[in-house]
């Protein structure tokens, strides 16, 4: 049965835009369940009001609720399945299915979808805090590596420079920012869309783009792409061949030799035509 804590049914704004829509829908929901309705058939109209349902209106609410709701996607599942919901910052909530050959998985829905979802939830095993753990400190550790390579091979460290670029940005979004919002769910998801879902979030409540740092960052990347492709493409167009055809290029260059490599008369020739 749906149950609300005594005193906690008004929306604690009072009477904020919204308020009256919010206590009706739940009161809609919490009298369906406990009439034994389907909650799923009790029409569009419900939905709609669920739909406007605030975080703090939610958190009202019992920590864990148990909802019985129609589940026809998958035909080896039981028709109904029995789930619950709760919320966990801001607009997400977590739904857990408790399967009849007890098998657990979760979702993470926003607000607007509640666990009114007609989607099948699927079985599938997710990777483990450990993986996770291990591929992103892989991909740190990878840096260190990259500067290592390029110091034996007696070449400079641009390549490691570049490529600390993303490590840092990856950092930001999976580590410091979910620290400082004090929930790992404030983090970046991994995938397609809930990294637009972040991105769209971070803009709307810190207004990002409009950061001097962020500019800085944004025209630090572009530059950074036009100055290296400019400089990459007119140094290889002139190259000083300082080995022979059975030799490697690189082997002309000792990292610190004072001789230039490239020769910037003869890359800017084409504007004496």
């Amino acid at each position: 049965m749906l149950l609300l804590k005594q005193g906690t049914l008004g929306h604690p704004w009072g009477n904020a835009p919204g308020a009256v829509a919010n206590r009706v829908a739940l009161e809609a929901c919490v009298q369906a369940r406990n009439e034994g309705r389907d909650l799923a058939a009790e029409g569009n109209a419900i939905i709609r009001e669920a739909s406007k349902w605030s975080p703090e209106l939610a958190a009202a609410c019992e920590v864990w609720k148990e909802i019985k709701f129609e589940f026809k996607a998958v035909d080896t599942l039981d028709k109904y399945l029995i789930g619950g919901f709760r919320l966990i910052s801001h607009y997400l909530y977590e739904i857990l299915r408790f399967g009849p050959k007890k098998e657990w998985n979760s979702i993470i829905l926003k607000r607007t979808a509640m666990f009114f979802c007609r989607h099948a939830v699927r079985v599938v095993a997710p990777p483990t805090a450990w993986e996770l753990t291990v591929s992103c400190w892989s991909a740190t550790c990878y840096m260190g590596r990259e500067w290592e390579l390029s110091f034996r091979l007696g070449m400079r460290p641009w390549i490691v420079v570049a490529y600390s670029a993303p490590v840092a940005a990856a950092t930001a979004v999976f580590l410091i920012y979910p620290i400082g919002q004090g929930s790992f769910s404030d983090g970046m998801p991994l995938g397609i869309s809930g990294t637009f879902n972040f991105m769209i979030i971070f803009q709307a409540e810190h207004n990002i783009l409009m950061h001097p740092f962020h500019m800085l960052g944004v025209a630090g990347v572009f530059g950074g792409s036009l100055f290296s492709a400019m400089h990459g493409s007119l140094v290889t167009s002139s190259l000083i061949r300082e080995t022979t055809e059975n030799e490697s290029a690189n082997e002309g260059y000792r990292f610190g030799q004072e001789e230039e490599t490239y020769n910037i008369v003869a890359a800017h020739g084409f504007l004496a035509d």
